[in-house]
């Protein structure tokens, strides 16, 4: 059903949900909201129901990249150090 998820992440350090099909792929980029600059080196958190988590981090071009191998729902946290979590 999900063979691809991909999306803009618009909002810095934000917390959001996503839904990720079985064995998928999530990636996207990272951008601050005010200046529209990519966040370099920004660290994503996904938090499954059962509250495991699992990280990646930005690349040099604001880009990130993560296998998420179980069906469901994950909460998302963006951190970037000298920025506010909202």
């Amino acid at each position: 059903m999900y063979l691809n998820i991909k999306f803009s992440i618009v909002f810095l350090l934000s917390s959001f949900y996503i839904y990720v099909g079985s064995g998928q792929v999530v990636k996207g980029k990272v951008f601050n909201k005010n200046t529209n600059e990519v966040i370099l080196f920004a660290n994503l958190t996904f938090t499954d129901s059962l509250d495991n988590k699992f990280y990646c981090e930005t690349t040099l071009d604001g880009s990130y990249l993560i296998a998420l191998k179980k069906f469901g729902k994950y909460g998302v946290s963006i951190q970037y150090i000298g920025l506010q979590t909202k």
